[in-house]
């Protein structure tokens, strides 16, 4: 604590010595001598071409600039229809009133000053919020990820997933162009902040909308990261090496990583690497434990996204579970091989290797009585992944286009696994317990290959097209146990000890056909019908070998093998009509949707199911934006969105199987063909307000599922204890969520000094069975979020709190109802002290308290330290020291609250460490170094 208060002593310390300041004001007014209003001022110091401040003109043009450092300037003045206009400032001790200054039509051409480097700081277009990176205060060997932690418009958690107004941004461009596929982890660690010109938030259309012209209304959330200038030619990006000898309480560590790109106006080349032991993995891993993908087919009514934010989510505090040893390497390429073809593509690879301790303490609910379940696994994971994606574009003309993508992944797992556990209740007169010693050798594979074609045709007549989409996916799975495990069950103190020496082989292979075709026709000025027809065969085929292994001797188990054979195949047809005005868009669709599941039980005698699902989608949407008009003041862009859509979720082939699946006794699974689809209503909507000229930022979101037939798990508990779980259709499942986000500045200098508030209510409702009692469990949680940001070309500044409190309820066992909460504080300084020192420290906060929990846990503070020096020729050296976790503190725990059970897991982490970094900046640039 004292360290911190001399830092800040040190930092106002040097604030009260800055030199004298003074202000700078006059009026902009256009070639008839009238009030320019609105127009964009940027003052730029001559020295070294930085961006002081900026300000709009108000409504009588005039303008002032206070609190100014005396010395030279150039003022540039930018209005849509006029001509920039550049003023050089002299050097003056005293304020400087510069009267009128005059703005020319954009027709009458005059010379000016070229400064490079220097845009407005926001930017508003129609469908993009365009934020200047050189605003953001990027510090030497930032990456991508330190400067978007800056924009105001976007949030990101600890694992680098971005969200914008309530949504998730899946896809990452660089200068619209993909890197490394639809990962990005590998922009955000890999990619220099030097290197990034500016950075835009987009409401990106459909590729139908944009093809066909008709603008159905759906969006969806996208970063473009546009290059500067310099960096779009030539060689740029890093090498760096880490590492800490070992000491008395710590393993030796190291990260080594290297980023360099090579870019040209045609081709794009990228090259990364990285090898560490920190935990630090900086792409999305791949495991493949959960690999296949089409056990789960969703089909939905055509009606636009919308996701659900879930209350029972995990509340996750600490870093990533597990000691992780990481390595991998990949190469990006794109290529525009001629004016009407390119190609984008990617590799990359990864191994992993995982020690993990994990201590899980739960409470199930049943009527009448807590099952208590205390268990501890170790565990050894190794993962191999290789990614490889393509796409390739042809537009033969104007009015026809050709994209085919395809992609291969390969996953590989080794785990060495062992779990004690224990599990208990009691009742006045009985006492039972059950304790249980599994060891489990795992190996698994998993391949996808999927592959998509599509063709486009726009006719002569405008708003009239015709697309076809044929896609083609490949899934095999194939997973290897094998298992000892001993049991013993206490009941009144009587022991039942029971040995289980299994082996078991699972081969899954699953593949998805479908062909899509969409034609589009103009039924007026503003009236377009899209009509859709769609045709969908999942295929699936698994097979399940068991064996139990007696004096080393491989016995079939024919009562737990078996193999199974599904073919599902929908049909469905429909249509949208879309009217559309400039502000406005309406769009109502209608479908129809057939589906037909066959599939096939070996076992012995095959045994046939075939159910057949007939289903109607509707789905609505309005939307209503308009932008800021840049020559009026108050003027502000708004943006409304409501939707409604329905969708079809079909069961599992899993879950669909009629058969036992009971390798662990304990814990037994029963298929069920007797499962329906569930059927998911989404009311969506979302308000935008945004004010360019005082970057205030207003946004309202929220969002309603209700799902009928919703599939779940019914189990049952006998009296020694074993599980049994089932799945079934319950009657409904619903949850939403509504947030409001506030976003403002403070003081002249829009940029410098910003807020932002953003609480959010969520609540969750659903049904759950437990010996054949239901119980409704209902959750309400409210989040509330606080963030301040101040940028100045010394200091970076970002503090931002968290807090979170959720109230669980449940129809029946009333006494079981908990509360839980999290207060979160996250504060992180950067201070250039000279321009060859910079000091950084970041400060996490967490305290966690649960109503189960016999005591509240000790608050977590976790803090990191860095002092960095630049050396070499232009800088391109950097040593730095850092301590993570200075205090000793973290810890990995997780929290979850279910339909009848309430758990915390608490894991092994990565605690406090020492690394000493040496960095290497690669500048090269259109040949010149």
């Amino acid at each position: 604590m004292k360290k911190i208060l001399f830092l800040f002593f040190i930092f106002f310390s040097f604030l009260a010595s800055a030199q004298q300041k003074i202000s700078i004001k006059g009026i902009v007014v256009d070639e008839t001598n009238q009030p320019v209003y609105f127009a964009t001022l940027s003052l730029i110091s001559q020295k070294d071409s930085t961006n002081v401040a900026n300000q709009f003109s108000k409504e009588d043009g005039s303008f002032e600039f206070q609190s100014l450092v005396s010395q030279k300037y150039i003022l540039k003045i930018s209005l849509v229809g006029y001509t920039t206009t550049y003023q050089t400032i002299v050097n003056s001790a005293e304020n400087l009133d510069l009267g009128k200054i005059y703005l020319s039509n954009a027709e009458n051409i005059l010379s000016e000053v070229v400064v490079k480097g220097n845009k407005e700081p926001v930017v508003v277009k129609k469908d993009t919020l365009e934020f200047d990176a050189g605003v953001l205060k990027p510090q030497q060997n930032d990456n991508l990820e330190d400067l978007l932690r800056k924009v105001p418009a976007l949030e990101i958690d600890e694992n680098g997933g971005i969200k914008t107004q309530n949504k998730v941004i899946k896809k990452l461009y660089i200068d619209g162009k993909e890197f490394f596929g639809n990962d990005p982890q590998l922009a955000l660690k890999n990619l220099p902040a030097e290197s990034i010109d500016k950075i835009q938030v987009v409401e990106k259309k459909t590729e139908q909308a944009e093809f066909s012209g008709v603008d159905d209304g759906e969006r969806e959330m996208v970063i473009n990261v546009t290059l500067k200038n310099t960096h779009k030619i030539g060689t740029f990006g890093f090498g760096s090496a880490a590492g800490m000898p070992s000491l008395a309480e710590s393993d030796p560590y190291y990260n080594l990583k290297t980023s360099i790109n090579r870019f040209s106006p045609s081709e794009q080349f990228s090259v990364i690497a990285l090898f560490n032991n920190l935990n630090q993995q900086g792409f999305t891993p791949q495991d493949a434990s959960n690999f296949s993908g089409l056990n789960n087919q969703s089909n939905r009514g055509n009606g636009g996204g919308g996701g659900s934010a879930s209350v029972n989510l995990p509340i996750v505090v600490g870093k990533r579970p597990g000691i992780i040893a990481t390595e991998g390497a990949g190469l990006n390429y794109n290529n525009q091989y001629a004016t009407k073809s390119s190609v984008q593509s990617s590799y990359f690879f990864n191994a992993s290797h995982t020690d993990l301790v994990r201590n899980l303490t739960r409470q199930s609910f049943l009527p009448g009585r807590i099952i208590n379940t205390d268990q501890k696994t170790t565990q050894d994971r190794d993962n191999l992944n290789h990614r490889f994606n393509a796409t390739l574009r042809h537009q033969f003309n104007e009015r026809n286009m050709l994209r085919f993508t395809t992609g291969l992944n390969t996953v590989s797992g080794d785990a060495n696994t062992n779990s004690l556990s224990k599990i208990s209740t009691s009742t006045d007169s009985t006492t039972v317990a059950n304790y249980s010693n599994r060891n489990v050798q795992n190996y698994s594979q998993g391949l996808s290959f999927n592959n998509s074609l599509l063709l486009r045709h726009r006719f002569t007549l405008p708003r009239r097209s015709i697309s076809l989409n044929a896609v083609l996916n490949l899934n095999q799975d194939k997973n290897n146990d094998s298992t000892n495990t001993l049991n013993q069950n206490q009941v009144n103190g009587q022991i039942v000890e029971r040995v289980i020496n299994q082996a078991n082989a699972r081969r899954t292979t699953q593949q998805n056909q479908r062909i899509q075709l969409t034609y589009t026709e103009p039924l007026g000025k503003n009236t377009t019908l899209e009509g859709n027809y769609a045709y969908q065969q999942n295929i699936n085929r698994s097979n399940f070998n068991v064996w139990d292994i007696i004096s080393n001797v491989r016995v079939e188990n024919t009562t737990l093998s078996n193999a199974y054979n599904s073919n599902f195949n929908f049909q469905q047809a429909g249509f949208k009509v879309n009217k559309e005005t400039k502000e406005k868009t309406f769009m109502v669709g209608l479908f129809y949707q057939k589906s037909v599941l066959q599939s096939i039980l070996k076992r012995g005698t095959d045994n046939m199911l075939q159910r057949s699902f007939q289903n109607i989608l509707p789905s609505m949407r309005y939307s209503f934006r308009k932008d800021a008009v840049k020559n009026k003041a108050k003027s502000k862009s708004n943006s409304t969105t409501l939707e409604y859509n329905t969708s079809i979720n079909e069961p599992s082939v899993r879950d669909l199987q009629p058969i036992t699946v009971n390798n662990n006794p304990q814990n037994i699974f029963l298929g069920n063909p007797d499962l329906k689809p569930e059927y998911i209503h989404r009311l969506i909507i979302n308000e935008n307000i945004f004010n360019p000229k005082t970057f205030t930022n207003i946004g309202v979101s929220g969002n309603v599922n209700y799902t009928q037939n919703a599939i779940g798990y019914a189990q049952t508990v006998s009296e020694t204890l074993v599980r049994t779980t089932q799945p079934v259709n319950l009657p409904y499942r619903w949850n939403g969520n509504i947030g409001f986000s506030y976003t403002f500045s403070v003081g002249k200098q829009k940029n410098r000094l910003r807020f932002s508030v953003n609480p959010r209510y969520l609540v969750s409702q659903g049904n759950s069975l437990v010996n054949s009692v239901n119980n409704l469990n209902t959750q309400n949680q409210y989040r509330g979020d606080f963030k301040i940001t101040y940028l100045t070309d010394k200091i970076n500044f970002v503090f931002n709190t968290y807090y979170q409190k959720s109230f669980v309820e449940y129809s029946v066992n009333k006494e079981f109802n908990q509360t839980f909460s999290v207060f979160k504080n996250t504060t992180d300084f950067r201070w250039k002290i000279t321009k060859d020192f910079t000091f950084a420290t970041d400060f996490d906060y967490t305290y966690y308290q649960s109503s189960r929990l016999k005591s509240s846990l000790k608050a977590i503070p976790i803090w990191n330290i860095a002092v960095k020096h630049l050396f070499l020729k232009n800088n391109r050296g950097e040593l730095m020291f850092s301590v993570q976790d200075l205090l000793k503190r973290n810890i990995y725990l997780s929290q979850r609250s279910d339909d009848n059970f309430f758990e915390i897991d608490r894991s092994n982490t990565l605690s406090r460490y020492f690394l000493l970094t040496f960095t290497y900046t690669v500048r090269n640039q259109g040949g010149k170094k």
